[in-house]
């Protein structure tokens, strides 16, 4: 049963990968640097997260990963809206704050 999860894990993988390259379109040649970067970052970041995965309690990694969701799409709907910097900067500092604590208090 294992080997069938991660045999369909794998053919989700190249699939999606399959499918941002295709989505690129005419654009793969103009972004090759950065496609590579993408997959060399991969590669390397890949046995980091499987080692910390296995060493990090889940709650705390769990934590630690939605801050990083909150934060970056708290970038993303703070510049849709045209939010003014001086409005910015204390919101991100929110988040950071509440982020740490919720890391430490888990």
């Amino acid at each position: 049963m294992i080997g069938s999860v991660s045999a369909s894990e794998f053919i989700v993988a190249v699939s999606a990968s399959i499918g941002f390259l295709f989505g690129l379109g005419s654009e793969f040649f103009n972004n090759l640097i950065v496609i590579a970067g993408l997959a060399l970052g991969g590669v390397i970041a890949a046995p980091i997260a499987a080692w910390l995965v296995s060493r990090v309690n889940s709650v705390v990694l769990g934590t630690a990963v939605g801050g990083i969701l909150v934060l970056t799409n708290a970038r993303t709907l703070l510049r849709y809206f045209d939010t003014p910097d001086s409005v910015r900067t204390p919101i991100y500092l929110a988040i950071v704050i509440a982020w740490v604590a919720l890391v430490a208090y888990t």
